[in-house]
């Protein structure tokens, strides 16, 4: 505890941990979105 806050690591173990590309998911979700709206 430091000046009455507590102080948390981040739990990533490495300094800059990879993370995956998830873009191709993100942009069939939105296409998924864009096209349930013009149904409506």
């Amino acid at each position: 505890m430091t000046d009455g806050h507590y102080c948390l690591d981040f739990p990533f173990k490495q300094e800059n941990p990879s993370m995956p590309n998830n873009r191709c998911i993100a942009e069939q979700r939105i296409q998924s979105l864009k096209h349930k709206f013009w149904q409506e």
